[in-house]
């Protein structure tokens, strides 16, 4: 059981860190193209929202698991 803990933190580093490079190359993408600006927004908006769903997935099979230990 400990491995599949330690599967699960590492998922949520690499999902988070994965997130975050894709921000900042969308960041850098605005810079690079101003006229696109609106989608490079939204893009960053969308990865935002895509870290916290992953992060509430795992949160809540947490709590889940803790209820009917």
């Amino acid at each position: 059981m400990d491995t599949l803990y330690s599967l699960i933190d590492a998922m949520l580093i690499i999902i988070t860190s994965g997130a975050g490079v894709k921000i900042a190359s969308h960041l850098l993408g605005m810079l690079f193209n101003i006229e696109e600006k609106e989608t490079y927004v939204k893009k960053i908006k969308n990865c935002i929202i895509a870290i916290i769903i992953s992060s509430s997935i795992f949160s809540i099979k947490a709590i889940i698991e803790y209820y009917f230990k």
